[in-house]
């Protein structure tokens, strides 16, 4: 049954990856053919019609020159408008995994706008920038149709298509390839957007950058870069942030995935060394799909350097990507949101995708193998690599023999007791999925977030919803990784269909959807998800603050609610970094206790900074 259940979910994200340019339409098409001018440019578009409403679909326009040839690991190049654009079909998505030749190709650098037709055209209108995730390694913006949100709220919809994989962000730490091209696209795309949007009956001084997952992540990153922050006025982060552990790559690292990448390739001298300008001049020449597929899981098991191969992603280099201790914070309001079951993405996509690689979900849930396959450690390195690094000054990795040494294992022995509840490893008793999503999704994307927000709320005004809701789809638990994007774009969208809500919508699914967009409407219009039109009987959604942390608990029984998982993430935020940078003075004694029981907890510093959180 478990086999059976794996297979559908690896089936259910490769559907997403093998979808053709003819993606499901959310609505049906008219017989109209909008047309809009730029300069001397005329733009063909589609007419659908969402209810009442007409919406106007501009698709695959293009932003920047085909990234080939010699631009490949080179900044994107902007593209000027030809005198005629066929808007009526969505661009070639980027290359990834599993490669496709119809429907992928390099020259992939193209973005979709949907508005309403107006009865007033001088009236501008608020604009939403949609960036996929997708770990930055896969993902395309035409699973995300805008038609429902144009409509509904009254709102311009962009989204595109950015650089994924080694193609968007491999970077040798010198001059040779700088890295984040990814965002360099994301960049040309918004500039792209503030430059024309007022021709697709968008107000350029209305933007509000939003993003799922890796596409939070970046819009994070651009919020807090001087070359990008100007050109959008609101944020919204869902499952993620420039402080996700995951979020941002180190020089070494990058350096590190490209060498790998290289000798795969054949890129390397006799005795294996080679310059990095070598390196990258081999790397520009080799075939698409030999670089593509090469670059798919460069971490072999025994090394588990990341869970889901974070080989690429964003690097740190004082321009995209900025020190979060000295950047400077981004003034506009920010809504920030996470589901109930972040963590299934380990079992819903990432482990049937990359199993065979890294590990294994039947493997995995037992205590032991939590080291045996360097879970739990591997967790805490991507959540802390300076204060690790700084224990173990001498290691490259962490391995076997690490976990097993003070003040590694204290910190390990802190989050067993904490997810595991108490099982022993010795008796290899079974641990749930639950258990696993649980400690995965608070780490990878809970842990981020709210780290984000305790640093940045003082500067900006900043809302926080927690997807708290069990639907009906079979075998799905609450609401996993990216399923509040099906009650944001609506469940006819390509991506509600992908996460499985096709045949299991009910009506109070509808009810709460209408009323989570109608947050959205509000924030992308104002910048307050309460003013002008809060739903009914919802209550006043409060901004979270380093006192308050405030958040809206986003259910059937919407209320608020304060310190998200205040017990552990006062764990990750305090007492794992106090454990690995003061190991002698540790005060924190664990007491895993029976099955029967669940845990107890004892300690100086973590309970009382869990007591002050509660009672402030």
């Amino acid at each position: 049954m478990k086999s059976e259940r794996r297979a559908a979910r690896a089936a259910l994200i490769l559907a997403l990856l093998a979808l053709t340019n003819q993606c499901t339409r959310s609505v049906q098409g008219e017989n109209t053919q909008p047309v809009v001018h730029i300069g001397g440019t005329v733009i063909r578009g589609l007419g659908t019609r969402v209810d009442q409403t007409v919406v106007q679909q501009f698709l695959g326009i293009r932003y920047a020159q085909a990234p080939t040839g010699q631009r490949r690991f080179q900044q994107p190049v902007s593209a000027e408008l030809p005198a005629q654009v066929d808007a009526t079909r969505y661009g070639a998505r980027c290359p990834q995994e599993p490669l496709q030749k119809r429907g992928m190709s390099e020259d992939c650098l193209f973005l979709n706008v949907f508005f309403p037709e107006r009865s007033q055209p001088d009236h501008l209108l608020p604009v939403m920038v949609y960036i996929h995730g997708g770990g930055f390694i896969i993902g395309t913006g035409d699973i995300f149709e805008g038609d429902v949100l144009a409509a509904e709220g009254h709102v311009v919809v962009v989204t595109f298509n950015y650089r994924l994989g080694a193609l968007g962000f491999l970077a040798t730490g010198d001059n040779s390839s700088l890295g984040n091209y990814g965002l360099w696209d994301q960049r040309l795309a918004l500039k792209w957007v503030h430059r024309h949007i007022r021709h697709f009956s968008g107000d350029e001084n209305r933007i509000t950058l939003a993003g799922m997952s890796a596409g939070a992540v970046s819009a994070s990153l651009l919020s807090l870069s001087p070359l990008s922050r100007d050109l959008f006025r609101h944020v919204v982060q869902l499952s993620g942030s420039a402080s996700s552990p995951w979020g941002r790559l180190s020089s070494a690292h990058a350096l590190r995935a490209a060498q790998r990448l290289g000798q795969r390739l054949g890129c390397h001298s006799k005795d294996h060394n080679i310059s990095t300008q070598a390196l990258v001049t081999c790397l520009r020449g080799q075939r698409l799909d030999r670089l593509v597929t090469s670059s798919h899981v460069l971490f072999p098991r025994q090394v588990a350097l990341s869970l889901v191969d974070y080989a690429w992603g964003p690097v740190r280099d004082g321009m995209m990507v900025t020190d979060l201790d000295t950047a400077t914070p981004f003034a506009g309001p920010l809504l920030a949101g996470l589901v109930n079951n972040e963590g299934n993405t380990l079992t819903s996509w990432t482990v049937p995708r990359i199993s065979r690689y890294i590990l294994d979900i039947d493997e995995l849930i037992t205590q032991r193998t939590f080291h045996q396959q360097q879970f739990l450690p591997t967790l805490l390195k991507q959540a802390y690599p300076d204060l690790v690094q700084l224990a173990y000054p001498t290691k490259n990795e962490v391995n076997t023999d690490t976990y097993t040494q003070l003040p590694y294992s204290q910190a390990l022995s802190s989050l067993e007791c904490a997810y595991l509840d108490g099982k022993d490893e010795s008796t290899g008793q079974r641990v749930g999925e639950r258990e696993v999503w649980d400690v995965f999704g608070d780490q990878a994307f809970v842990l981020g977030t709210v780290r984000y927000l305790r640093q940045f709320c003082v500067y900006q005004s900043s809302f926080l919803y927690y997807f708290d809701h069990q639907t009906i789809r079979p075998g799905v638990v609450g609401m996993g990784h990216t399923d509040d994007l099906a009650y944001l774009f609506g469940f006819n969208s390509t991506i509600a269909s992908i996460v499985g809500f096709d045949g299991h919508v009910t009506d109070l699914d509808l009810r709460l959807a209408r009323d989570f967009r109608q947050l959205f409407y509000n924030f992308i219009k104002t910048g307050d998800p309460n003013s002008p039109d809060r739903p009914t009987n919802w209550p006043l959604w409060p901004p979270h603050t380093s006192k308050g942390a405030d958040y809206l608990l986003v259910s059937p029984a919407p209320r608020v609610l304060s310190h998200l998982k205040a017990y552990k993430m006062a764990l990750w935020t305090e007492e794992v970094p106090h454990v690995l940078s003061s190991p002698g003075n540790a005060s924190v004694v664990w007491q895993c206790l029976t099955s029967n029981e669940s845990f107890s907890v004892r300690c100086s510093s973590c309970l009382v900074v869990f007591l002050l959180m509660i009672m402030i």
